[in-house]
C-alpha cells in the first residue's frame, strides 16, 4: 500500500482519546528541559545510526504517541514522508498545529485495528515511540512493540525511550520501598516499579533485563542503548533502538 492509500485508510478511523488507566489523566506532563535537550542529543545520534548514509527514498517514517508533535519536524527533515499517531486530542491538535499541513497526525493509538491490516503492516521504514510504554498497563506494552515491529518490517528500526531503573541510587530505591525505608535488592525494586506507584513513580518504569524481556518477546533486538537525566543525580530514562 502505498503513501498516499495509508493516508486514505487511517483517515476513516474515527478518533480515540486515551486516559491513563490508573490515574484517569490525561497523558500530558511537564518534562524539564534538561530532560528534552539530552533525550534530543540522544534522538540525533540514534537517527544517524539509522540513516547512515542518507535519506531513504520514499520510505515513510511513523511517530506513534507523538504527543504535541516535538519530533515531527525533525523526522521530516530526514524521512520522504513522515506520520504520527496520537490518541490524546489535546496533544493531537497541537501536534497539527506545530506542523500545519506538513505531517498528517491520526487520533489513534498503536491499537488500532486498520495497523494490522496488509499494506499497512510492513508499511514503514522506521517507527518511534518516546515516552509511551510508561504510561500503560504492563500487559499491553508487549502488543504496543510487537505492533511496532509488524509496522515496520523484518531488519527495520524502531526507536524507543522509556522510564528506567538501572541508573537509580540506592537511597531513591529505598524512599520508594516503603514506610519500612528498608534497602531492597534491584529485583525487588524493578518490580515494584513495574507499575505505577501514585505520589512516587507516575509512571511504570523498566529495567535493563525488563525491557529486554519485553522486545524478545515482540520480536525485536536491542542494537544501541543510552541512560539520560530525569533530574541532574537520576538518569531516569533510556533511549533503545532495536530491529525487528
Amino acid at each position: 500500500m502505498d503513501h498516499a492509500a495509508i493516508l486514505d485508510r487511517l483517515s476513516r478511523e474515527p478518533a480515540s482519546s486515551y486516559l491513563h488507566p490508573a490515574f484517569e489523566t490525561e497523558l500530558a506532563t511537564k518534562v524539564p528541559d534538561s530532560v528534552r535537550q539530552a533525550e534530543r542529543a540522544l534522538w540525533d545520534e540514534a537517527l544517524a545510526q539509522v540513516l547512515g548514509a542518507g535519506r531513504p527514498s520514499g520510505g515513510i517514517a511513523l511517530d506513534a504517541g507523538c504527543g504535541d508533535g516535538e519530533h515531527l519536524a525533525g523526522l521530516a527533515e530526514r524521512f520522504e514522508r513522515v506520520m504520527g499517531l496520537e490518541p490524546d486530542k489535546r496533544l493531537a491538535g497541537l501536534a497539527r498545529e506545530r506542523c500545519p499541513g506538513a505531517v498528517p497526525v491520526f487520533g489513534i493509538g498503536l491499537d488500532c485495528g486498520a495497523l494490522a491490516e496488509p499494506g499497512i503492516a510492513g508499511g514503514f521504514c522506521f517507527a518511534q515511540c518516546l515516552q509511551v510504554l510508561g504510561h500503560v498497563p504492563c500487559e499491553l506494552a508487549t502488543a504496543m512493540l510487537s505492533r511496532l515491529a509488524s509496522l515496520v518490517g523484518s531488519g527495520r528500526a524502531v526507536l524507543l525511550s522509556v522510564p528506567y531503573t538501572n541508573e537509580f541510587a540506592d537511597d531513591f530505591r529505598v524512599s520508594i520501598a516503603g514506610e519500612q525505608q528498608r534497602r531492597v535488592s534491584r529485583e525487588e525494586y524493578d518490580a515494584i516499579a513495574a507499575r505505577p506507584i501514585p505520589g512516587k513513580l507516575a509512571v511504570r518504569h523498566f529495567s535493563m533485563l525488563s525491557i529486554e524481556a519485553e522486545l524478545a518477546r515482540a520480536g525485536l533486538r536491542q542494537s544501541w542503548s543510552a541512560p539520560y537525566g530525569w533530574v541532574d543525580y537520576q538518569r531516569a530514562n533510556l533511549m533503545i533502538l532495536a530491529r525487528s
